[in-house]
C-alpha cells in the first residue's frame, strides 16, 4: 500500500521482533518460579498465559462466562482454594472485587488485577508493558 516507505516498515518490525524476542525470553525467565503454581481466575480469559507460562487454573470465580456466582458456587471455590492451597486469584479490572475480596478474606489468597489488554491498568500502553505489569503483579503476590 506504501511502497516508498516499505524499507522504514521492515525496519520498524524487525526492531519491535528483537523487543518483542527478548521480553518473551525475560519473562520466561522471571515467571519460571510459578510454573506450576495454581491460581483461581475470575473469568476465563487467562487459558494461554496460564498455558505459556506454566499456571494451573483450577477454578473460576464464574461459573460459565458472564453467570455471576451463586452462594453455593462461591463456597466450592472457597473449598478449592483452600483444599488446593491456591495463593492467588486473578481478575480484570472491569469485574466487581466484591465476590473475589470475599473469597480473600476467607481463604487468605491474594487477589490480583491484571491487565486483560493494553490501556486495561495505569501504564499499561504497549503489549510489552501489558505482559511486563502483568508479570510483575504476579511475582508479587506469589510471595
Amino acid at each position: 500500500m506504501d511502497p516508498s516507505n516499505a524499507s522504514t516498515y521492515d525496519a520498524r518490525y524487525l526492531d519491535y521482533a528483537r523487543r518483542l524476542k527478548a521480553a518473551v525470553e525475560k519473562w520466561v525467565k522471571e515467571m519460571a518460579p510459578l510454573r506450576g503454581m495454581k491460581v483461581v481466575t475470575y473469568h476465563k480469559s487467562w487459558p494461554y498465559f496460564a498455558r505459556r507460562f506454566g499456571l494451573v487454573v483450577v477454578e473460576n470465580v464464574e461459573p460459565r462466562p458472564g453467570i455471576p456466582p451463586s452462594a453455593a458456587h462461591t463456597s466450592r471455590v472457597i473449598q478449592e482454594i483452600k483444599a488446593q492451597k491456591v495463593k492467588v486469584l486473578v481478575m480484570e479490572p472491569y469485574f466487581s472485587r466484591d465476590v473475589p475480596d470475599a473469597i480473600a478474606r476467607e481463604t487468605g489468597v491474594k487477589v490480583v488485577v491484571m491487565s486483560p489488554s493494553t490501556g486495561g491498568l495505569p501504564g499499561v500502553d504497549s503489549y510489552i508493558a501489558m505482559f511486563d505489569k502483568n508479570i510483575q503483579l504476579l511475582l508479587q503476590a506469589a510471595r
